[in-house]
């Protein structure tokens, strides 16, 4: 836990930093306003789905997961007629806004604090800035960037939001990796 007490000037400065562009991006910036659309038959999904409202979780239709109905004809059809989706269900009534945030801080902080100990176990006190600055910012891009790249391989987020988030994550990979390289011991 030393390098916590050596390197938690540079944690606290680069979460801040993060989640300030973070919040840039997504309030000011343009790129995420596309991202999400409205169903054009909302109202009856909405009612649909109220019916027998489903717990919250994710789902996926048509139902395929289970791999023994994978060669029913009925399915098969479905596939081809589609549409075929992901869905996630949330717990009913608005998420406070205070709530999401401070998870977004956690995972700002448990980033952070990984790649300081991963920082702190591979480099010297006095290490020069460039060397600083290439393994911190490597290795916390890699976290923002990769873990979600999964999301566009099986459950068909599009790649061009996955793009926007990965340059966004090797922003936020430089600026940790500056601050680290500026506030190293």
């Amino acid at each position: 836990m030393q390098f916590l007490v050596e390197l938690w000037i540079p944690i606290l400065v680069s979460v801040g930093l993060c989640f300030i562009g973070s919040a840039a991006s997504w309030m000011l910036l343009p790129f995420h306003r596309h991202e999400w659309r409205r169903l054009p038959t909302e109202p009856s999904v909405l009612d649909a789905l109220r019916q027998d409202m489903p717990s919250p979780g994710r789902y996926n239709f048509p139902f395929t997961m289970d791999g023994q109905n994978s060669n029913r004809a009925d399915l098969k059809a479905s596939l081809e007629k589609g549409p075929i989706g992901f869905l996630t269900i949330a717990r009913p009534g608005v998420t406070p806004m205070w709530m999401m945030l401070g998870q977004m801080i956690v995972f700002y902080m448990t980033v952070t604090t990984l790649t300081a100990y991963v920082a702190w176990a591979s480099l010297r006190i006095n290490s020069p800035y460039a060397a600083v600055f290439k393994l911190v910012g490597i290795v916390s891009a890699m976290a923002y960037v990769m873990g979600s790249a999964p999301e566009s391989i099986w459950y068909a987020r599009p790649w061009r939001h996955w793009v926007v988030q990965a340059l966004e994550g090797i922003a936020f990979g430089a600026v940790t990796g500056a601050v680290f390289a500026w506030l190293w011991p």
